[in-house]
């Protein structure tokens, strides 16, 4: 992957002091915490409207209350109080409660399970072991301390990909501690003490230490020039962290970028998180306290079928176009054709035709280019087959036969799916293509057509639109970007599930195999209040009126949810509710 101009960094004027910390509240506001006296929760809107609640003046929040450590649990918004000793909780609308810890305990980081509760590091006192804690509800926890000495200063809780809870041990040796919702925790040796952690790209968990950052298990330093504050994942894909007068980008390649521009020279960027207008937001330790960051865009999934190259775009909040490209002999890329594909902040599928292609094998890829950069996927391989040498010699042409009457025609009614039997498929984008049970071959789909539950369908080089029947009424949605088997359950529910072989051999045995698989499958899906699930090989997706992707990789299954919300019910486990902007990765059991 490519990046080309430089992300920039846009003033959002308003807050009357440095933000300690900044979190994407569930109203889609950013929410930050301003420790300096007399100490404020501030709300700010994408369109830069800027509420402070600030101490003193708001109920429960008292003046020099030094809130800090604020995260997004629960629907609402939490903080640490007076040097940890206290928790605040704010909800949207403004409304703040404060709870006293148990004990002489102190608060140092704070962090949304993947449980649905909150979760805390604490410091201990008068001896007893610091702790990484569960809030129970009201003003207690459940310590967990295997490995934790009143020295380890646990700092910096974050929830990873995995399903657990990680974080950094300050003091001590300076590890990496992993705890489980049920308080199982076990250390990783990372060579000194980390100075912030984040989840982020290929599901890994990734650190700051020194100047450097680094993934979980690999000693490769990605260098930042200077010591990075604080890590987010980016709606690119990518790993972002607050710098010395910038942010760096880390592309899930390893590719590192420092950006510089518009960030005051000598500012130092404190707390960094994704926001819902697809950029990055950053508070600053002086004015203008707050910027956000523009953000390449994401191309994900690109493929090349028939004739054709298809992905997902993700535009980030700024205008984009995208582009098929071609290889030339030279190593030269030529355009073959673009698209546009909007300002909006969710993935959108773009097809793009290949034309005029000569017999054999091609290099396409596809390139995403908005004001904030380029982004280019992976490259894709697709053939062109070499046409009949010696073509049958026509016929004479037979003398042409009289006229038929032209008959009346018959009006046909349009096909109405059978609830528990057949689906209505409707041709939405590029080709799609049905292989119906019992068949052996794809058939192309031209116009609305009755299939029977349990066909393949094809939706790797465009989109359809699906209905099915439910209890007297018909639903429907829209999929693509890949193949999947259709069914229905008695009650009505229709199930996606997702088709085609992976290749899951190491890749050097994949790349010699003269017809290599994918490593992934997905498809995505929307629809307004229909009856569907998703189901990949480690977790099924059920759907609340929404826009979503399942994708299967060789490692596990993940859910990312751009619009609305999907109860997501991983193997094994319960169902957990994924929000628009958010992902949920489960890995395969073995």
């Amino acid at each position: 992957m490519t990046t080309a101009a430089e992300p920039v960094a846009i003033a959002v004027p308003g807050l009357s002091s440095a933000g300690e910390a900044i979190a994407r509240g569930a109203d889609d506001a950013m929410w930050i915490a301003e420790p300096a006296d007399p100490g404020a929760i501030a709300r700010v809107t994408t369109a830069g409207v800027v509420t402070e609640f600030k101490g003193g003046t708001t109920h429960n929040l008292s003046a020099n209350g030094d809130p800090s450590g604020l995260v997004a649990s629960g629907g609402a918004l939490w903080f640490a109080l007076s040097g940890g000793e206290d928790l605040g909780r704010i909800t949207t609308a403004g409304t703040v409660t404060r709870f006293g810890l148990e004990g002489d305990h102190r608060a140092t980081s704070l962090a949304g399970g993947p449980d649905g509760r909150l979760w805390m590091t604490v410091e201990g006192d008068h001896g007893d072991p610091d702790a990484v804690a569960r809030i129970n509800g009201g003003n207690t926890a459940t310590p967990f301390t295997s490995g934790l000495s009143s020295s380890s200063n646990p700092r910096s809780l974050i929830a990873g990909a995995d399903g657990a809870l990680w974080f950094a041990e300050s003091g001590g040796s300076g590890r990496i501690g992993r705890v489980t919702t049920t308080g199982v925790i076990t250390w990783t040796d990372v060579g000194g003490a980390p100075s912030a952690l984040a989840a982020g790209p290929l599901d890994s968990l990734w650190y700051a230490r020194g100047v450097s950052v680094f993934r979980l298990g690999d000693p490769t330093p990605f260098s930042a020039g200077s010591a990075p504050g604080a890590l987010a994942t980016g709606p690119d894909g990518a790993l972002w962290g607050t710098l010395l007068g910038g942010v760096v980008r880390i592309e899930p390649d390893g590719t590192t970028h420092a950006h510089r521009t518009g960030v005051p020279s000598g500012a130092q960027g404190l707390g960094i998180a994704a926001g819902p207008d697809g950029h990055m937001w950053m508070t600053l330790d002086r004015v203008p306290y707050l910027v956000r960051v523009t953000v390449p865009p994401r191309v994900e999934g690109a493929q090349a079928v028939e004739g054709a190259v298809t992905a997902m775009v993700t535009a980030n909040g700024l205008e984009t176009e995208v582009h098929a490209e071609l290889r030339q002999p030279d190593g030269s890329w030529l355009s073959a054709g673009s698209v546009s594909a909007g300002a909006g902040t969710s993935a959108l599928p773009v097809t793009l035709a290949l034309r005029g292609l000569s017999p054999g094998r091609h290099a396409a890829r596809v390139r995403a280019t908005n004001a904030a950069g380029t982004a280019t996927s992976a490259t894709v391989e697709l053939a062109v087959a070499q046409p009949p040498t010696d073509p049958p010699t026509d016929p004479p042409p037979a003398p042409p036969a009289p006229p038929a009457p032209t008959p009346t025609p018959t009006p046909t009614a349009d096909p109405v799916p059978v609830q528990g039997k057949t689906v209505v498929l409707t041709a939405g984008t590029g080709t799609v293509r049905i292989r119906a049970p019992g068949q052996s071959g794809y058939t192309t789909l031209d116009a609305a057509s009755n299939v029977p539950v349990g066909a393949l369908i094809d939706t790797t080089a465009g989109s359809v639109v699906l209905s099915s029947r439910v209890g007297g009424r018909t639903q429907s949605g829209t999929f693509g970007g890949g193949k999947f088997r259709v069914r229905q359950e008695r009650g009505g529910m229709t199930a996606l599930t997702l088709a085609g072989e992976l290749d899951c051999r190491p890749r050097a045995t994949a790349a010699a195999s003269a017809k290599p698989k994918p490593r992934k499958r997905r498809v995505w899906g929307a629809d307004s209040g229909g009856r569907f699930q998703t189901h990949g090989k480690s977790s099924v997706a059920t759907v609340r009126g929404t826009r979503w992707s399942t994708e299967d990789t060789c490692t596990g299954t993940r859910v990312r949810v751009t619009q609305g919300a999907v109860s997501v019910k991983p193997a094994g486990k319960r169902a957990v509710l994924v929000r628009a902007g958010h992902s949920i990765f489960t890995r395969h059991r073995r």
